[in-house]
């Protein structure tokens, strides 16, 4: 193994799709070219074409999820990590990591089995973002990062010291444009703006909810839903239309910077989503002082605390209603003030740096001694 530890951040999606892992490593990697850590080196290995300035990256080339020979594939996903691990393992030979931190479970579980078949010696550090528990963990080399508290009573019979309790953190590569924001505005005619942001489908994020509460309200409204396309949009799209919505509804997909303007632009938030693994487009909205409509859910509750408007959202009328309630109560100055700075205080890059570094020193073996990380609870 080389005397300076390497640990590759795996993400098989980034460079194809921009989804919530995929801007987590973007964004962590981001923050460790910047501010690097001195005994450590980082290599990012993706699925796509994806470079940054200052981080080491590698394309590893596999049969992506959207590949037309997948595309009618209900494990399209699942092929896309078998395809990933092969094209992996001779670089993984050469490079000889201390440590390997990814987010699928599959190919988490590939790589906990090539270990042992040729006695490799690196650590593997699952994310339970991807909502999946290592049922393969050694623990005397393995660790688990979660970013909420949701999974941590399915895995009290692993070692809490091989567990980090740390949330997200929010990318703050946010541009904003005072003429872009106008437009939006603009193309809104007046009418008050509600958006939401993720992928455009009708199972994960259940956008044909949204739009069917909009639908209920008598009070126009502007409704923005932002995010990648999916095998669901098209029928979106045709929900909106044989509603006759087409003036008020606008889908399309945004480079993560520009969104800053988009938040800016709008007057209520709204997810539908029945889980997220961490809701970070409900912390951005929160961070730009919006009110934050989403269903009561652990994560959801763990992140966002009392600073949400929860609901059940059991039909379109009772999300109507909720919407219609925040759109008649503009938030002030201090409320929205009060939202930004919950967000910077506990998602900001500059808050969890400290305990991101811990824990990357002890993944690649340089902390003398490892504590207990999962004692340390978001604030």
């Amino acid at each position: 193994m080389p005397s300076t530890p390497t640990i590759l951040f795996l993400c098989t999606g980034l460079g194809r799709i921009n989804r919530g892992f995929e801007q987590y490593i973007a964004g962590l990697a981001q923050q460790l070219s910047q501010q690097p850590l001195p005994h450590i080196r980082f290599e990012v290995w993706t699925g796509g074409a994806w470079t940054m300035k200052g981080v080491k990256s590698r394309h590893i080339a596999n049969l992506h999820r959207k590949h037309r020979l997948l595309r009618n594939s209900a494990h399209a996903f699942l092929w896309e990590q078998r395809s990933f691990f092969a094209g992996m393992i001779p670089a993984l030979l050469r490079t000889q990591p201390a440590a390997i931190y990814l987010g699928e479970y599959q190919l988490y579980c590939y790589l906990y089995k090539l270990r042992a078949a040729l006695g490799l010696s690196y650590s593997l550090v699952l994310y339970t973002g991807g909502q999946a528990i290592p049922g393969l963990f050694d623990p005397g080399r393995d660790f688990i990062h979660h970013v909420t508290d949701a999974y941590l009573p399915q895995c009290q019979h692993l070692p809490a010291n091989r567990q980090w309790l740390l949330p997200h953190f929010m990318n703050q590569d946010f541009v904003y444009d005072d003429a872009s924001i106008a437009a939006i505005k603009q193309q809104a005619e007046g009418k008050k703006i509600l958006l939401s942001v993720g992928l455009l489908d009708t199972a994960t994020k259940q956008m044909d909810l949204l739009i069917a509460a909009v639908q209920q309200l008598k009070e126009p409204v502007y409704l923005i839903l932002l995010g990648e396309e999916s095998a669901d949009t098209n029928t979106l799209r045709q929900q909106v239309a044989a509603a006759n919505m087409n003036h008020r509804v606008l889908m399309q997909q945004v480079p993560h910077p520009q969104l800053g303007n988009w938040y800016k632009a709008a007057d209520v938030f709204v997810l539908c989503s029945p889980k997220e693994s961490f809701g970070l487009a409900m912390v951005e909205a929160m961070y730009h002082g919006l009110p934050v409509i989403c269903r009561p859910f652990t994560e959801s509750k763990y992140v966002l605390q009392n600073q949400a408007c929860f609901n059940e959202m059991h039909s379109a009328e009772a999300l109507a209603e909720a919407i219609l309630q925040q759109l008649d109560n503009s938030p002030t100055a201090a409320e929205k003030a009060q939202r930004s700075n919950f967000v910077q205080q506990r998602y900001s890059w500059s808050s969890l740096a400290p305990q991101f570094r811990q824990m990357l020193e002890t993944i690649a073996g340089n902390s003398k001694s490892i504590t207990a990380p999962c004692q340390s609870r978001n604030r």
